[in-house]
């Protein structure tokens, strides 16, 4: 690749990965001055800089990264890590309280959450077996029984655990999945976007993955013509 000097401007590229895990760090924000730029799929970077400006890095839950342009020493790639920022809190005091029994009525709090239905729970014996063997003779009440098995699934049912970084690893996957389509070569095609403006756009008008896996080529061209009138619209509005 070749790069250019001008007007004491300097075209920067990059990956930014986390210093800790290794991964690739999608959407982080890159800005030198005036100009900003998003991180792609890939988790790449383009950004020019003048000789008196810095880079300035920044994505939610992260730690900023600002590097001098004459720290570079006439780099024109560099390989930027971030660090996770850890939020402290303050310490917490638990106290036990106790609670006074009442005489007159014997409270029964087995913490049953209100989700399942009363009929869940508590079945008329005459739908579970013969009515005429379930039912009291010579009673008009119905006998009652609780269901133990649908209650000790509500009581010690455990939810499943989310493995956070296999999650963001998902994500990233997903979206240089989409990528793959909603290609910047398409939306520079279509909309005349270039550089900046049209990672920019990716960024911004990248479609969900249940919505990517129906559409043809066809729909993604037709999907970023009709993002692209949105994006004139704001930028109409913003002139305003």
């Amino acid at each position: 690749m070749t790069f250019h000097n001008s007007y004491g401007q300097d075209i920067i590229t990059g990956k930014i990965r986390d210093k800790v895990s290794f991964k690739p760090l999608l959407n982080v924000k890159v800005q030198s001055g005036k100009s900003i730029t998003y991180s792609n799929g890939q988790a790449e970077f383009r950004i020019a800089v003048k000789d008196s400006d810095s880079i300035v890095f920044t994505l939610h839950s992260y730690r900023r990264v600002v590097i001098q342009k004459d720290s570079l020493e006439g780099l024109k790639t560099i390989f930027v890590e971030m660090i996770e920022s850890s939020i402290p809190i303050e310490e917490i005091t638990v106290k036990s309280k106790k609670v006074k029994k009442d005489t007159f009525q014997f409270k029964l709090n087995l913490g049953i959450p209100k989700t399942p239905k009363y009929r869940e729970i508590v079945m008329d014996r005459s739908e579970v077996g013969n009515s005429a063997m379930m039912k009291a003779n010579g009673s008009t009440s119905s006998l009652i029984s609780v269901d133990l098995l649908a209650i000790s699934r509500m009581l010690f049912k455990k939810k499943p655990k989310v493995d956070r970084q296999q999650q963001m690893e998902e994500d990233i996957i997903t979206i240089q999945y989409i990528d793959m389509g909603f290609k910047i070569e398409l939306i520079e095609k279509y909309t005349g976007l270039k550089g900046e403006e049209a990672l920019v756009f990716q960024n911004t008008y990248r479609p969900s993955i249940m919505e990517y896996r129906d559409m043809t080529d066809v729909d993604i061209i037709n999907h970023i013509k009709k993002s692209f009138v949105e994006y004139r619209s704001y930028e109409h509005d913003l002139v305003k």
